[in-house]
């Protein structure tokens, strides 16, 4: 999967929208290493030969402080995370998250979990299979209006609809009328979103305070992102249960 010359294997890989001259990219070497997580306060466990790239460029990464420490794979791909641990039978091949609301006041991490850590969600979860295309490594889900897969992706933060659709034009179909709200309706259940994240509001440190756009871009393609998935429990389920989600107040997500 890498490009070795002289015992070095180097990779560059290209985040999101190839299309954008700008978009975010990652270069560095790929290497084995050991992994030590910690099982308790005394304890951790060593995992040897996991695939880890030592990124020394990491430009048109978009975050607030314009500095990260580095980007944690979780694509289906063999050198994702949790592919790697699934592979070894360290981990169920599920992971979950769920994104405590962005402007919250008492500002919270969000847990990332695996397998049996995930915990069992309250109330109807939803799901709907995944689309698995030969040579991709994206969460490709089935949009029953229009035509083809649409993709969930956390790294991407305001949702995009497919201008393309034949027949209906959904981006245009979201005009000004009230706070709106919006659903998906994916083969097998259908995804709710609430208009308080269907809308950025500017905050007083930006340019523009006191406005408010209806959060949602127009593109080749449509993507479920992190805005619209805010206090959703969402579930990336491998092993045959698709993506699945429900909602949940992500603020009481936390450590035992």
């Amino acid at each position: 999967r890498f490009r070795c010359y002289n015992n070095e294997c180097v990779y560059n890989i290209q985040y999101g929208a190839t299309s954008r001259r700008n978009s975010p990219r990652t270069k560095g070497v790929a290497s084995f290493d050991a992994f030590q997580f910690p099982v308790d306060t005394v304890h951790t466990t060593v995992i040897n030969d996991m695939i880890f790239g030592c990124s020394n460029d990491n430009p048109n990464i978009d975050f607030a402080n314009g500095q990260i420490s580095g980007i944690l794979g979780l694509s289906r791909g063999p050198d994702g995370l949790a592919s790697q641990l699934a592979k070894r039978g360290i981990i169920e091949n599920r992971f979950s998250y769920c994104l405590v609301p962005f402007h919250d006041v008492l500002r919270q991490p969000t847990i990332l979990r695996f397998g049996d850590h995930i915990p069992l969600p309250v109330g109807n979860l939803q799901y709907t299979d995944f689309i698995l295309y030969p040579g991709r490594n994206h969460y490709y889900v089935e949009l029953q209006d229009g035509l083809g897969g649409s993709l969930i992706d956390s790294g991407t933060v305001v949702s995009t609809i497919d201008e393309n659709t034949i027949g209906r034009n959904a981006y245009k179909e979201a005009g000004f009328r009230d706070f709106v709200t919006m659903t998906l309706h994916f083969e097998g259940g259908d995804y709710f979103i609430d208009g308080k994240y269907m809308h950025y509001f500017a905050d007083e440190e930006e340019e523009g305070e006191g406005y408010f756009c209806v959060a949602l871009f127009k593109s080749s393609k449509t993507i479920l992102g992190a805005w619209q998935q805010q206090n959703m429990r969402i579930i990336y389920d491998m092993n045959g249960g698709g993506f699945q989600w429900i909602t949940e107040t992500c603020a009481n997500d936390h450590f035992p």
